[in-house]
């Protein structure tokens, strides 16, 4: 069983790989810098903000490592307006046993 140390451990050590973030916004990629994180049990949180200066269709928000690897990818449409929007990417730590 992983300890709740152990468990801590590997959730900062994820955020520690972490670099920033990049969307895609009407056909062009912009990198974001990382806002903020949270560890909260098991589960790790990346956000990452967009000012009112962006606006336009998101088609794709990514964190990218600090050696320049993709983490994570969501394909996802989001219609970015004037306001702030605040992205979450969410990772859940659990032991599989095989």
């Amino acid at each position: 069983m992983i300890t709740n140390e152990g468990i801590q451990e590997i959730a900062e050590s994820i955020l520690g790989i972490v670099s920033h973030g990049e969307v895609i916004i009407d056909n062009e990629t912009k990198h974001i810098e990382l806002y903020r994180t949270n560890i909260s049990v098991n589960i790790v949180k990346i956000f990452f903000k967009l000012d009112d200066t962006l606006r336009g269709e998101i088609t794709s928000s990514k964190v990218i490592s600090k050696s320049g690897k993709i983490l994570i990818d969501k394909a996802e449409k989001i219609e970015k307006d004037m306001h702030g929007l605040l992205l979450v990417f969410s990772i859940k730590l659990t032991e599989v046993e095989v």
